[in-house]
């Protein structure tokens, strides 16, 4: 062997069984020294024999991608499997504990990421719409604080006759206030206090 080819290698037909076919493709296939061509490469995925199984490879991809992000999202840590041939003896165990084939595990693998994806959306959901909604109470008890702070105002200049404060005015995302001088008036013999208290949610 040269550094411009490769070993010898030779090319071979095998016909096999439908109810043999993955058993056989996977003992090949953990030999590691084979590679397989497809015949029927231009025929469309949905006339294949293993169109449902592409589909379910397929959603389940999308959900473990959607899953890795809300992981992300909350900083959750993520283990990756690093070794295949760990990961492939890990699930020929499994399968042999459990008693069942590959293509029930499949189906009951694509069952459990439907309902967690299911109640992850849900409580992803509810978690931002808790965070709006602290957002919006932290807003109007800014508003709230400040109408007292105006009220207490209002108060001590009626108390002394006269007083004043400068204008005030603050704003936040959802909307803003204003507040104006307070003004101390004489009518009838008696005092009237006056203001104005500006309010956009």
């Amino acid at each position: 062997m040269s550094m411009f080819r490769s070993q010898s290698i030779g090319l071979y037909k095998l016909i096999i069984t439908r109810e043999n076919a993955k058993e056989v493709i996977g003992e090949l296939g953990k030999v590691g020294c084979l590679e397989f061509l497809d015949l029927n490469e231009k025929t469309p995925d949905y006339r294949r024999g293993s169109s449902s199984y592409l589909k379910y490879c397929d959603e389940n991809q999308r959900r473990l991608r959607f899953l890795e992000e809300v992981c992300h999202q909350f900083n959750h840590p993520l283990t990756p499997a690093n070794n295949p041939a760990l990961l492939q003896q890990a699930l020929e165990n499994l399968l042999a504990e459990r008693d069942i084939d590959s293509d029930t595990y499949l189906k009951q693998v694509d069952q459990d990421l439907e309902r967690l994806e299911e109640v992850l959306t849900e409580q992803s959901d509810s978690f931002y719409k808790g965070q709006e909604r602290i957002q919006k109470l932290k807003e109007h008890l800014l508003v709230l604080d400040q109408a007292q702070q105006f009220g207490r105002a209002m108060e001590e200049a009626a108390h002394n006759q006269s007083g004043s404060f400068s204008f005030s005015k603050a704003s936040g995302p959802t909307g803003s206030f204003a507040i104006s001088e307070p003004r101390v008036e004489e009518h009838g013999g008696g005092l009237h206090v006056g203001g104005h208290l500006s309010l956009n949610l």
